[in-house]
């Protein structure tokens, strides 16, 4: 079995990486949009055509807000992907380092998870290196 954080890996490789390949492909902002939004449409596609049980209403309201959230943040991000005269090396690591501050924070405010020295620890490098990066 393999570990999760072969997949953490794999997922902060891919996502550190598009944007540089996007900018490097000469795309403007809206086909980057549109070829990443793709996934969007071909997911309720799966649903039609597989034989798997639908989501329950509340559950799929609950889905389509947290997608609304994460366009907002991903045109945010494609924006500052294509917003020439910024430096794509501080840019994206600065908010790639957010990611995990965010959630960690969410974790233990919404679900109640333990606020350990580690966790706390991890809270100040990341803090730490957006300061960093910002300079």
């Amino acid at each position: 079995m393999l570990n999760p954080l072969f997949f953490c890996l794999v997922a902060a490789f891919c996502f550190g990486v598009w944007p540089v390949i996007s900018r490097y492909s000469g795309l403007n902002q809206t086909w980057v949009m549109i070829t990443a939004g793709s996934p969007a449409i071909l997911y309720p596609l799966y649903l039609v055509i597989k034989n798997v049980d639908k989501p329950e209403p509340k559950a799929l309201l609950i889905g389509l807000i947290a997608g609304a959230i994460n366009a907002i943040g991903f045109l945010a991000y494609t924006k500052l992907i294509g917003w020439q005269g910024q430096d794509i090396s501080r840019l994206i690591p600065i908010t790639l380092t957010m990611t995990p501050i965010v959630i960690a924070v969410f974790g233990i405010m919404v679900f109640r998870e333990p606020m350990t020295i580690h966790r706390i620890f991890g809270l100040i490098l990341g803090i730490s290196a957006i300061y960093l990066l910002s300079r």
